[in-house]
């Protein structure tokens, strides 16, 4: 087979693989069961439309959500190539550094949800962009205490204050005051 065809095979199975993830990713976001503690939050006064920029806690969120779960999962794969030797210790880690990257990006995922529909972002928009029939998969009351705490809004209640102060936490450990 010429240099040529070879390459063009690969790129034949690549695009054949690209298109099967991208399937197989749908599937999954379509097959998630809806959170035990779903919510559907209130819009706010301020309307998507008024506004233009993204404000400064959402930013500082994902910032800090995201360097955790990119940490999250960088721990899994230098466990997958360290502890490949012994199944026990592999899976058990492994799957704690991917639980631990799941539970920052729903978290995330529905804060940034809940912040959309609060300010006006059509429910359909806000699916789409989720991936997923049900918002109640993502926005989530952890979800909307994170949200509430870095807007700077009012604290939850005592039961559920933790999300809350990491969402304070986030916003003034980088200087940003919320909006």
């Amino acid at each position: 087979m010429s240099h040529h065809a070879r390459k063009n095979d690969a790129r034949r199975r690549q695009e054949l693989l690209d298109t099967n993830r991208r399937a197989a990713l749908q599937d999954l976001h379509s097959s998630l069961p809806p959170a035990l503690e779903a919510r559907r939050t209130a819009q706010s006064q301020t309307t998507a439309a008024m506004r233009t920029e993204v404000p400064q806690p959402l930013l500082a969120l994902t910032a800090d959500y995201g360097h955790w779960a990119k940490k999250n999962i960088t721990e899994a794969l230098h466990l997958n190539r360290t502890h490949a030797h012994d199944m026990r210790q592999w899976q058990r880690l492994v799957l704690y550094a991917l639980t631990d990257t799941c539970a920052y990006t729903f978290t995330l995922a529905g804060a940034i949800a809940a912040h959309l529909q609060q300010t006006g972002v059509e429910e359909c928009d806000v699916r789409r962009y989720l991936q997923t029939p049900d918002l109640n998969r993502y926005v989530t009351q952890p979800a909307l205490d994170l949200l509430d705490g870095a807007m700077g809004r009012p604290a939850p209640d005592e039961r559920s204050c933790c999300n809350w102060e990491i969402g304070r936490v986030i916003v003034g450990t980088l200087g940003d005051e919320p909006a």
